[in-house]
């Protein structure tokens, strides 16, 4: 993959995304906080407050509802509320505005929250967020097909790589390491199925192997806090691996389905 360079402006992104091979964006650095909070932000940026050192006028002074429609028109399907409780007593707040943002808008991020004192590791929260899009993004378009008795054996193998892929939409927040688990079953029941099958379909199953290695290259790679661009990587290769465990199931149909 070739340099991609980031937006500077809006009108960038949508270019930026498509570039980079993936299906859309997670945002995991966007606000949807209480009126009252919000307005001492917005004031805190305007004003230039210490913690800033120099004045920052937020841009997108709009409702949420405007807000999450540009979040929407420039590719981002998944964004975080981030109203966690950075002082004492504000958390009831905080989970208020949450319950709310995923009510109206269910794309966004179950944000995790700091409690009071501590510090959020964005980077390693961002990586989460954007590997589990990733993965969700290629899932989306595998079919589960049947398979009855009296069936190639092949049939079975072929369910068991389906539903492997399939798992990766429930990791429930755990993230990298979840994913590392969960590929070891995927390259499992590929193995199994290639083997079972080499003999009548050796094309497909010789891409769903070189699909599986590439994505367990691209996986093995990711450190705790990965990059845009490793994770653009983990996108297309999880991607390869559903067409070609398609490309198998659509040359099976007759004898699976």
């Amino acid at each position: 993959m070739g340099e991609v360079r980031p937006p500077e402006e809006d009108g960038e992104v949508t270019a930026f995304w498509r570039a980079l091979g993936v299906p859309g964006l997670a945002d995991i650095h966007t606000y949807f906080l209480p009126p009252r909070m919000l307005r001492k932000v917005r004031d805190y940026f305007d004003a230039a407050g210490p913690l800033v050192g120099a004045r920052w006028p937020i841009r997108y002074k709009w409702s949420d509802e405007e807000r999450a429609a540009h979040l929407r028109g420039l590719g981002v399907r998944m964004f975080s509320a981030l109203a966690y409780a950075h002082r004492p007593d504000m958390d009831q707040s905080g989970r208020a505005v949450r319950r709310a943002c995923l009510a109206d808008h269910p794309f966004g991020v179950r944000d995790g929250r700091c409690g009071a004192g501590s510090h959020c590791d964005m980077r390693a929260r961002s990586g989460r967020a954007w590997v589990l899009l990733a993965c969700a993004a290629a899932i989306a378009v595998v079919a589960l097909a049947g398979c009855g008795s009296g069936k190639p054996g092949y049939c079975t193998d072929r369910a068991n790589l389906e539903n492997s892929i399939k798992g990766l939409s429930n990791l429930n927040g755990s993230g990298i390491s979840g994913l590392k688990s969960q590929l070891t079953q995927i390259q499992s029941d590929a193995n199994a199925l290639v083997n079972s099958a080499k003999s009548d379909f050796p094309n497909e199953t010789s891409a769903i192997s070189s699909s599986v290695s590439a994505l367990k290259d691209s996986v093995t790679a990711l450190p705790s806090g990965p990059s845009v661009a490793q994770v653009a990587a983990v996108t297309k290769d999880a991607a390869n691996v559903v067409s070609s465990v398609k490309s198998f199931t659509d040359a099976t149909g007759s004898q699976c389905n």
